[in-house]
This record gives C-alpha cells, sequence and structure tokens, in this order.
C-alpha cells in the first residue's frame, strides 16, 4: 500500500435498476482499497470496518437517498447490528452462505418488527430456505448460476407472495432480454454498470481512548457523564457519533450538538453496541476481516451463556470477557499488557472485569448442554 492509500477507506456501490433502467437502489460493497475488487477475500460482506466508514461517510451522501441494499454475516444479523443504521433507506441482505437455522428467521423476525426490509440474496428454492421467504421484501437470483426454466418458477413463486425479484449479475443485452421475458422486477450486474468507488480520507483514532471507552460502555452501570468525557478526548470519536445522528437518515427536527444529548437519543442498548462495533473497527484496522468479526462474535456468545445461566447482572462484563479474547492480536501487543488497560479503574468503582470462577462457570455451561461432547 503506498503512502497515499494509508489514509484512505473504501466502498463501493452498484446500482439496482427498474424494468426501464431507471436507478432504484444502491448494493454497498466492501472494499479494501482504490482498486475496483474485493480483497482479501472476493465477495466478501459490507464488514464492521465498512460499516464504520459507512457512519462517516454518511449513508445519503453515499446512496443520495436512495434504497441501500447492506450485506449482513451471520453474526451481524444475529447481533442486531442492523438496528444502528436508519431503517428507512435500508435494506438488510441475507447473503446465502449463511444457513437457514432457526435463529437466523428469528433474528430477521426482530429486525422486521422494527420497521427493517430484508432482502435474500442468490436464493435457491429449496425446503429449508422457502421459509425466508415470509421474511423478505425482496429476493435476488444470480442469472449466471440458475437455469432460465428455474429463474422463471422462482419468480413466479415469489409473485405470488407480493415479492419484487432482482435479476443479480446480468451480463449481456441477450440476459437482460430474457430476464425482462421472465418477469423481473429490478436488474443488477455489469451490464448496466460496474461498482463505483467511493473513497475518504480516513481520521487517525486514537486507541487508547477506544479502549476506555469499551471499559465504560460494558460495565453494569452505563454512565453517561463518564463516557461523555471519554469521547471529549477523541475528535475522531465525537465525530463519528454526531456524523451518525445528524445524518438525513434519522431526519432529526434539530441538530445534535452536544455528545450527552446524542447519546440520550440513541439509547443505553443501541449505544452500547455503536460504541463495541465503531471501537473493535478503530483497534483492529490493520487486521484480516475476519479477525475482526470474531471478538463481536465471542462478546454476544458470552452474553448469551450468562443469560442461560441466571447471569443476567454480569451480561455486560461477559460481554466484555469477548471482546477482550482477542484483542491482544487487534493491539498487536501481548496479552498480559492488554488486561491491565481494561482492569484501571477509579477508586470508587469496581474493575471492570469478570472473576476466573465466573468465567468457569460459563464454561461448565457450555460444556454440560453440549450433546456432541465427546468422553474427555
Amino acid at each position: 500500500m503506498s503512502p497515499g492509500e494509508v489514509f484512505n477507506r473504501f466502498l463501493a456501490r452498484q446500482p439496482i435498476l427498474t424494468r426501464d433502467k431507471k436507478f432504484f437502489a444502491y448494493e454497498l460493497l466492501s472494499r479494501y482499497g482504490p482498486e475496483n475488487y474485493c480483497s482479501p477475500v472476493p465477495g466478501s460482506p459490507v464488514s464492521e470496518k465498512a460499516m464504520d466508514e459507512l457512519f462517516l461517510m454518511g449513508m445519503r451522501t453515499i446512496t443520495e437517498g436512495l434504497p441501500t441494499f447492506l450485506n449482513c454475516t451471520r453474526d451481524f444479523l444475529l447481533g442486531d447490528y442492523l438496528t444502528l443504521i436508519p431503517k428507512d433507506p435500508i435494506v438488510g441482505e441475507i447473503l446465502e452462505t449463511i444457513p437457514p437455522d432457526e435463529e437466523v428467521p428469528a433474528a430477521c423476525h426482530r429486525v422486521k418488527k422494527q420497521g427493517y426490509r430484508l432482502a435474500l440474496d442468490d436464493y435457491c428454492d429449496l425446503p429449508e430456505t422457502r421459509p425466508l421467504l415470509q421474511v423478505a421484501d425482496f429476493v435476488k437470483i444470480d442469472v449466471l448460476l440458475t437455469t432460465f426454466p428455474e429463474q422463471g418458477r422462482v419468480v413466479n413463486l415469489c409473485h405470488q407472495q407480493n415479492i419484487p425479484v432482482i435479476a443479480e449479475k446480468v451480463e449481456t443485452e441477450e440476459q437482460f432480454r430474457q430476464c425482462l421475458r421472465i418477469g423481473y422486477d429490478y436488474f443488477q450486474g455489469y451490464f448496466f454498470c460496474r461498482p463505483q468507488i467511493v473513497a475518504r480520507r480516513s481520521i487517525p483514532a486514537n486507541k487508547t481512548v477506544y479502549i476506555q471507552l469499551l471499559q465504560a460502555a460494558n460495565t453494569s452501570e452505563f454512565d453517561i457523564h463518564r463516557i461523555s468525557s471519554i469521547f471529549r478526548r477523541d475528535v475522531s470519536l465525537s465525530y463519528r457519533l454526531l456524523r451518525y445522528l445528524n445524518s438525513a437518515a434519522f431526519a432529526l427536527q434539530t441538530e445534535v450538538h452536544s455528545i450527552p444529548h446524542a447519546i440520550a437519543l440513541l439509547g443505553e442498548r443501541a449505544m452500547r453496541k455503536w460504541i463495541s462495533l465503531v471501537s473493535v473497527a478503530a483497534l483492529g484496522d490493520h487486521v484480516a476481516d475476519g479477525l475482526l468479526r470474531l471478538p463481536l462474535l465471542r462478546a454476544m456468545f458470552c452474553e448469551l451463556v450468562g443469560k442461560k445461566i441466571g447471569m443476567v447482572r454480569e451480561t455486560n462484563e461477559l460481554f466484555l470477557v469477548g471482546l477482550l479474547s482477542v484483542m491482544d492480536a487487534l493491539l498487536n501487543m501481548p496479552m498480559a499488557e492488554v488486561l491491565p488497560r481494561f482492569l484501571l479503574t477509579r477508586k470508587s468503582e469496581k474493575p471492570c472485569w469478570v472473576s476466573r470462577a465466573v468465567i468457569v462457570r460459563c464454561l461448565k455451561w457450555c460444556w454440560t448442554t453440549n450433546p456432541a461432547r465427546g468422553s474427555s
């Protein structure tokens, strides 16, 4: 990476068009550099890094007010992170790589109840995927991987349930004409437009401040005044939050000018998730995308285990345990040096950590409830 690229972040957008080739929506795609392809993992979804940049750039700026299709990983979906974004422009795109087990429909119903729209990406009509049609506002079909007769059957099935269908990866005039005959409602692909790069210069993050913010956000008592004081220590952090809430998508009648006001508007639960998402993205700005998702996944796992074994009061601390589990890799320093940064507190406060006994209790619960465990 050249010196000029170090301080830049990238997203790409690809238009979704109507039958008469008018712009209907955009799909946001993850990019790691100015090259117009996804690296290091081709086809990877918009990650926590890209979501952080989405907060900074502003939804309306990137998509010009059109509906925005945003890829959702499994942990992103189950963690309800989609609800951090204003619901009006967003369409959460459920990737075909997400196994449709019982947790996925439950997560979909949760976000649907809050008014969010969902799309099924690269949909294949199978017995295990058909229940997802109940939560779908759009269905996308890969025209390169599906035969035309099968496409026609699925399009008719969706139209019977009043679900619009998008033809994806349309690359030639002949494919477009065939898709018109089949009855697709919308179209996306290289025939119309390749993804367009949207770049911006990033604001350097003070990683110490993000560590302190993570600690404060995951204590049992959510102290707005303490969190506000941490926000004031780093201009990029304050900018992220105020830019996020003042975006046109929120349609607030007055601009938010103070951090306490912003925190109060967002609410405790959403604020905790927003802080976790943005902090992990800032701390792990040099690591692979897969590693960046791991602490959030582990944090949600620890939180859910705590609820299962009656440790409701400790769920915030357990969430922090999950985040800390790979913090040595995110910060590129030994864990022995990482932990003291999170355990330092003022004299009037309890340390923000979980005892060894609490962790052992969680592990025992996982062991005794796992039917696949061996005799060892």
